[in-house]
């Protein structure tokens, strides 16, 4: 999207520009890049899977959410 030879701030436009990622609908809830992007969410949701014999299986029936610890911040954050 940033083009063959992209610059730093090419490649941001361009993430930003992405407004519903789902890791091919691996991700529980789809990410926008126009508002997240360089921003530390809330809370974080995702699928654990485990793996058995004859593939891989969820580690439970809904995603497992977490939240930031009170108190912290994102490198970088003041």
């Amino acid at each position: 999207m940033a083009g063959k030879d992209a610059s730093h701030a090419a490649i941001i436009t361009a993430l930003r520009s992405i407004q519903s990622y789902n890791a091919n609908g691996l991700l529980p809830q789809p990410i926008d890049y126009a508002t997240i992007f360089g921003h530390d969410p809330a809370k974080e949701c995702t699928w654990v899977m485990k793996a058995e014999k004859n593939g891989f299986v969820p580690v439970s029936a809904q995603p497992i959410c977490g939240t930031d610890i009170p108190g912290t911040s994102t490198a970088g954050s003041s």
